[in-house]
């Protein structure tokens, strides 16, 4: 940026704020400031209590070992490939709508015009890498597992990790672009110049898209209108168009209209399948040790209700249309049912082949098979509470409750599986009788499926 481009850029912002004080770097520090006391109070703390909950011996026999080693690349390739597929929907450099139209489009170059944007994310995401490495090894020295000196490779790998995120965002958010100018970049030429490079690649269509969904999403969420965010974040369909479903039976064919719409959104049937594997295999993994941490089956649990979910759109349609004419003729609550069989049996289908796997390996037995099994009715209870929670209850709206009783509505079905499949999974893994723990997973998940078909109800009445 040259002296001329600053000059410029300081008179467009002189312009934007009138006589108003510039309280953007105050405005940037703020969320640092929370950040760091955040980290210190309550991350420091929840980490060194984590560590020292894991059984020391279990954590020298697994972290150390190449095993290990394989879990911790295949976890941040994960997490690179999800940062990835957000950029597409949401980059790090999305300015406001009316930034976009007084400023980007103006005749200073792109580069130039976005470059403050790109820098508070390049930020935020060193900074958060940062904290989470030092929290992180902070943790393992207090609770004696590593010894000090980890805590300095810790936040450095964690700021580093932290670049890589902006880097691979910035990617994300090019390669998603209706179209994407291509500037040859020359061989040899800095990081720096690559970055102004793709800065100025970014088109003021694409731009214009993610600030407008920011602000439709923004809003959507803070009155918890799910439909519209699931709406808004929809990419248009593109696959099997030609294809039409078939008379049959009202119940095949709700099953027929769920498969279709999987085929016509591969991605989020690949990354439902992908999902489901990954946590089907790591909840029966950690059956099979009483000393397995407790942190297994949890972070198997979440990665296991969202791939379920990615199978459950027909479900969610379902609910978003309840009051419309029931064409099939079927009753309410059997339509909700009947769009469970699909999900069910990816899950069914999915774990055994997963159990078969392991098994075949001996690294599980068959009872962790029924186990993941018996999982899968738990997610098709929590995912109709999730598709029929309907409207956030006014009480959410109040001086006194705010956004954490915003969260904790959204959170309800994710929190029915984490209570009654860790809970159960920790019980079954340290008992003499795991069976007595699988009764008490059904028993609760009845209780699950209960509450979502009151829900369903709840909706049919008020339609």
């Amino acid at each position: 940026m040259t002296g001329a481009d600053r000059q410029r850029l300081r008179q467009v912002r002189a312009a934007i704020l009138g006589n108003r004080p510039d309280n953007s770097m105050s405005s940037a520090l703020y969320p640092l400031y929370v950040a760091v006391i955040a980290a210190g109070t309550y991350g420091i703390p929840a980490s060194q209590q984590l560590f020292r909950s894991l059984d020391k011996r279990w954590v020298a026999e697994h972290v150390g070992t190449p095993a290990g080693a394989v879990v911790a690349v295949t976890l941040a390739a994960s997490l690179l490939t999800l940062v990835l597929l957000v950029g597409r929907f949401h980059g790090p450099v999305v300015p406001p709508l009316p930034y976009l139209e007084m400023v980007v489009t103006s005749p200073i170059p792109r580069k130039v015009t976005l470059a403050r944007h790109w820098w508070l994310s390049l930020g935020g995401a060193s900074i958060g890498g940062l904290l989470a490495g030092a929290v992180c090894g902070a943790g393992l020295a207090i609770a004696g597992v590593a010894e000090p000196i980890v805590l300095f490779p810790a936040t450095l790998s964690g700021a580093l990790f932290g670049v890589l995120v902006a880097e691979i965002w910035l990617q994300g958010q090019l390669h998603g672009q209706f179209q994407a100018p291509m500037l040859a970049s020359r061989r040899g030429s800095s990081v720096l110049s690559r970055r102004r490079n793709a800065l100025a690649r970014l088109d003021i269509t694409g731009l214009r898209r993610q600030a407008a969904s920011n602000v439709t999403i923004g809003g959507a969420a803070l009155a918890g209108d799910i439909r519209t965010i699931r709406l808004d974040a929809a990419r248009p369909t593109t696959h099997a168009r030609h294809v039409r479903l078939r008379p049959s039976s009202p119940l095949v064919v709700i099953a027929r209209r769920d498969l279709l719409g999987l085929r016509r959104a591969p991605g989020s049937a690949l990354y439902g399948l992908v999902f489901a594997a990954l946590g089907s295999a790591g909840l029966m993994l950690s059956l099979q040790s009483p000393r397995t941490p407790t942190m297994a089956p949890l972070v198997s649990l979440v990665i296991a209700h969202l791939g379920f979910g990615a199978w459950c759109e027909g479900l969610r349609l379902h609910a978003d249309n309840s009051g419309t004419s029931r064409l099939l003729g079927l009753p309410y609550r059997d339509t909700a049912l009947a769009h469970l069989a699909v999900p069910v049996s990816a899950w069914t289908l999915t774990t055994l082949v997963v159990g078969a796997g392991l098994w075949l390996t001996g690294l599980v037995d068959p009872a962790s098979l029924v186990w993941a099994l018996g999982t899968g009715a738990l997610l098709a209870g929590t995912h109709l509470m999730a598709a029929f929670r309907g409207l956030p209850p006014a009480g959410v709206f109040g001086p006194h409750a705010g956004v954490p009783a915003m969260i904790f509505w959204y959170a309800k079905p994710l929190l029915a599986t984490l209570v009654v499949g860790t809970a159960t999974a920790a019980w079954a893994a340290r008992s003499a009788s795991p069976w007595n723990a699988f009764s008490w997973l059904l028993i609760l998940t009845c209780g699950v499926v209960a509450w979502g078909l009151g829900l369903v109800g709840k909706r049919d009445r008020r339609s």
